[in-house]
Order: structure tokens, then C-alpha cells, then sequence
């Protein structure tokens, strides 16, 4: 697949995908930059690409920290999973992992 082929299927992944598959079509736009064997007008594309990767990536991170927040919120105060995931467990030995 050439590097312009690869460009419109991560353009497609920024709007479409999911957290992984971004992040991945960033690793990707990176390491082809960091291989520096573009042409100036290519590596242009795919540095304004991936700052829109990281950008998408951010924003979904953001997203799923605010909706983990909102049920921290609202589980009761008892609640062992929550207390587990936001670390307030004072007694750790008896954590499953």
C-alpha cells in the first residue's frame, strides 16, 4: 500500500474509528515520518494528519475519563468496584490483582 493509500485510510480512521484503531493510524503516520523517507510535500500531510490523529485521540480519552467520573459519581459511596478504580481502597492486599 503506497504512503497516499495509507493517508486516506487513516483520514477515515480519524473520522470512523475507534480508540485503538487512531492510535494506531498515529503510531503508524509517526513511524513513517520518523523513517524520513518522504518528500516534503507528503511528510507535510502526514504531520498535519497526525497532530488530527492526536487531537482525536485526546478528545476520546477525555470522553471515557468524564463518563468513568460520572459513574464514580454516582455509585453509592460503598460501592468495592469503584473504590478499586479510583484507588481509595485503604486495604490493598485484598485486591484480586
Amino acid at each position: 500500500m503506497s504512503d497516499t493509500t495509507n493517508l486516506a485510510v487513516w483520514e477515515s480512521t480519524l473520522v470512523a474509528g475507534r480508540f485503538e484503531e487512531v492510535q494506531g493510524a498515529l503510531e503508524a503516520v509517526v513511524a513513517l515520518l520518523d523513517a524520513g523517507n518522504l518528500p516534503l510535500d507528503e511528510s507535510v500531510a502526514c504531520y498535519t494528519l497526525g497532530m488530527r490523529l492526536a487531537d482525536r485521540c485526546e478528545k476520546m480519552l477525555a470522553e471515557a475519563e468524564l463518563a468513568v467520573t460520572v459513574l464514580e459519581d454516582l455509585a453509592p459511596p460503598d460501592h468495592g468496584a469503584f473504590l478499586l478504580l479510583s484507588g481509595d481502597d485503604e486495604d490493598e492486599t485484598d485486591a484480586p490483582f
